[in-house]
């Protein structure tokens, strides 16, 4: 899954369930499908990533990608330093609580890859249309 800032997703696609993202790490940056601002300017794109995607950097970075991939226990260690911290939390996380919120989606019922898929796809789409309603009201 690809998202923007704000976690508006980009593009997805569906794998099983016990493949590690690291291995698909060239299939989700292919299947972006916004890549430029509407008004050209070019812009650095950053990428960032979990402690899985440790040996992925040069990978990312020949996408054009700028990449944050955040060591474990990085987080543990803040909070023994300053116990006032505030975990940041990815915003892709924030793209699956809400993709979570389609119950259907949440829990596989369906048995073809096509009408899951399709449902994945009705529910980006919603998610896009909330966002473009909420910023142009």
């Amino acid at each position: 899954m690809v998202t923007d800032g704000a976690g508006v997703p980009l593009s997805a696609f569906i794998t099983a369930a016990n493949a590690h993202e690291v291995t698909k790490v060239r299939q989700t940056l292919n299947s972006k499908v916004a890549f430029q601002r509407p008004d050209g300017e070019e812009v650095d794109e950053n990428l960032c990533c979990d402690a899985g995607f440790v040996g992925s950097g040069p990978l990312i970075e020949s996408f054009g990608y700028i990449a944050h991939i955040r060591p474990r226990g990085e987080e543990a260690e803040s909070i023994k330093r300053d116990p006032d911290f505030k975990p940041r939390r990815w915003v892709v996380e924030t793209f699956f609580s809400w993709l979570k919120r389609f119950r259907k989606i949440h829990v596989r019922y369906e048995k073809t890859l096509l009408s899951y898929w399709g449902l994945v796809t009705l529910a980006c789409s919603l998610i896009c249309l909330n966002k473009i309603f909420l910023i142009y009201g």
